[in-house]
Order: structure tokens, then sequence, then C-alpha cells
């Protein structure tokens, strides 16, 4: 099959012909299943965009192409080129990853004007209300609007969990979703570092309580509460470390809150982490946090990232976080944006050896099953394909 992947944010090649960085879990799944469909024989193309002004194209072996950017607005890069030259292209079906501004409504409409059948997975919902700029928050709104089209519009609409469905968009069009998991590449090299060697590598000292937050610093992923709560957390176990990687606008903020806080000696601020020393952060940390405040988490890839390292999780019970996160078996999960039921359940698992070693053995084995490899997602959604180039 032709198949084109409609996808803003796909990663940039590097020389190596490896990705440069991930932005957020849509792009880890978008670029392995680009890669799996194109060792089953199919002839695959992406449709992205970069944030340079001058777009460019490159094969990691399928082609894809870069279009260039005349600036952002909400995340969304705005590019007229994206917007006109994928028309130029035939496809039998194309895959729509949204919500991803601008290429998921070129993908849509590209849909509509052709003919084309489409599937999109839908990854998370978008913004509940948006923050920043005013031209940002009317930039969400609009596109709030876009996004209840492209779903309508889909052939088949994919969820990454079951429970994502009946708290997003996904509802009203329940007889067109089929449930595909997000995936995850375990390297036993680095999964398999004991945590004291993992603590060395990033010096962090082997006898403290690591908390892990590793997320984009934006709004909706809670990492504010998570602060609060770790006001909380330090009056009662002082040598506890939480350590924030990731970036966003909210850095600044927390940053500040930390300095006016006295939590200088208990937070660390790690930035962007790369894709080979994440699984480091995982093995150093006894727990990890993400603490997400709204609906928009469908999945939770760092989660089952966690997980397959062995730490145990704590997540909030908004999407389909507890589809991934066994409340009490692999993690516990908590009330969003409430600080002090999340304070007491670190508290309760840091202070508790036994359980952690308990909550560790349970999130190895489940995110290691074979539902989570990257050759049973392809086979799903290659069925997917199938079925739907067979009703057209």
């Amino acid at each position: 099959m032709n198949i084109g992947y409609f996808f803003t944010s796909f990663p940039e090649i590097n020389a190596s012909g490896e990705p440069n960085r991930f932005v957020g879990g849509a792009a880890v799944v978008a670029y392995n299943l680009a890669h799996e469909m194109d060792r089953r024989g199919h002839n695959i193309e992406v449709l992205t965009t970069t944030e340079a002004k001058r777009g460019y194209n490159c094969s990691v072996p399928f082609d894809v192409y870069y279009y260039g950017s005349l600036g952002s607005v909400a995340n969304a890069n705005l590019s007229y080129s994206g917007a006109l030259l994928p028309f130029f292209h035939r496809y039998d079906i194309i895959h729509i990853h949204a919500p991803s501004p601008p290429m998921d409504i070129v993908g849509s409409v590209y849909s509509r004007v052709h003919g084309t059948p489409s599937v999109v997975t839908y990854h998370a919902e978008p913004e509940a209300t948006g923050y920043g700029s005013p031209a940002r928050r009317a930039g969400v709104h609009l596109y709030k609007r876009a996004v209840r089209s492209i779903v309508r519009s889909a052939d088949v609409l994919v969820s990454p969990t079951e429970k994502f469905i009946n708290s997003s968009l996904l509802a009203s069009h329940r007889q067109k979703v089929r449930v595909v998991p997000n995936g995850i590449d375990i390297d036993p090299s680095t999964t398999g570092c004991v945590p004291e060697k993992s603590r060395r590598i990033l010096n962090i000292d082997p006898d403290r309580p690591v908390i892990l937050y590793l997320n984009a610093l934006v709004p909706q992923k809670g990492p504010d509460v998570l602060l609060r709560a770790m006001e909380d957390i330090v009056s009662h176990m002082p040598e506890t470390l939480l350590v924030v990687a990731g970036d966003g606008p909210l850095r600044s903020d927390l940053q500040s809150h930390v300095a006016a806080n006295g939590l200088h000696d208990n937070v660390r601020f790690e930035g962007f982490v790369d894709e080979k020393i994440k699984p480091h952060y995982y093995n150093a940390a006894d727990l990890f946090v993400l603490p997400s405040v709204e609906n928009h988490e469908s999945f939770g890839l760092t989660n089952l990232e966690a997980m397959a390292n062995g730490t145990p999780v704590i997540g909030t019970d908004v999407g389909g976080v507890s589809d991934v996160v066994a409340d009490g078996q692999t993690g516990y999960v908590v009330a969003p944006a409430d600080k002090d039921a999340l304070a007491d359940q670190i508290r309760s698992v840091l202070s508790d050896q036994t359980e952690i070693a308990r909550l560790s053995d349970a999130a190895w084995a489940v995110a290691r099953a074979p539902k989570y490899e990257w050759s049973t997602i392809a086979d799903r959604v290659e069925n997917i394909y199938q079925e739907v180039c067979k009703r057209t």
C-alpha cells in the first residue's frame, strides 16, 4: 500500500539516521509505526514540518517531507508549503496523528478532496482552555473546532486505551473506534542497569529517595501540583529529591516556586533529556510521577517507559491513565490536581521499601508484555488499513 502519514512533529533525523529528539509520545508512535510499515513492504511517506523557514526531504529509509515554517502559534508550525504541497501526492490510505496542528487538519482536508480513506490515531484531547497569549488562546479555541471535524470525517479512529474513548470526543463515534496501545523500545543495555550505576552516571546520591518527573513543563501535565506536594513531602522526608526532566513554558515559574519555598536542595531541573540517557533517569528513581490535571492524557507513554525500567508509577485519574497504571499493582492512581492526595501517596510508597519492590516487579512484567511490542502493534494497525481499504 501507498500510505501517507500526516503529523506535525515527526522527529528530525541526524546524519547517523537517528532521530534527534521526540516531542511527545505521539512522535514516538508515528516514528515507530512508519518504520514497521516500511519493513513490511509498504510505501511510506511522512508529511510533516520543521521550525526552519526552508523545508527539506530525507529518507530514513522511507521519504519524509519537512515543510518549512514561517513561525508558530500554540505549538503549531505555520507552513504554507505544508498546507499545499501534500495535495500533489497520491496514497491508497492516509494515517493522521492528532492532535497535531496543522498537519492533522491538512490530512483531513486531503482525505476529503481526494476521496482517500483515513485512519486517525487520537493521541490526546486538545487543551481544555489554552494558556499564554491571547493569540495562543484564540488559536487553541479555533483548533478545537477543527479537531471535531477531523474526528467526525475519519473512516476509523484509533484510541490508545479503552477508558480514553468514553472520556473524549471519541465517545460520540464509538462504532468506528479501534483500541491499539502505544508501544516502547526495550534497550537491554540501559534498562538492565542497576539503580546504583544510573545514579553514579547522573550524579545522584545513592541513599536519597528519588522522585522523577519526566515530561513537558506545561500546565496540563501538572508539574506545579507536584511541586506543591513536594512542600509536604519534604517536611516529613527532608532527604527526598525530585528530579524534573523536561522543558516548557512553565519552567521559569516552577524554578521561582522552588526558590521562594526553599526547595533548592530538594528539586533538580535537568532540562530536555536525550533519548539515550533517559532510561538512566527511570532506573535512578524510586518512583515516577505524572500528575496530569486535564483529560487530555490518552495513555501516558512515559508511565509505560518507567514501568519497563521497573520504576513504580503514581499517575492521576484522567483519560486512559488507569488502563496503563494498575492501581495498587504497578503503582497508584490519585485524583487530579489534589496535591494532598498526591503527597500522601508518594510518602506512603517511598517509606516502604517492600512496597517499592513489589510494585517494581509487577510494573516491569506488565510493560514487557507482547501487546506493547511494536511488531504486535503494527500487526493490528496493518489490519485496520486492510479493513478500511476493503470498504472503499
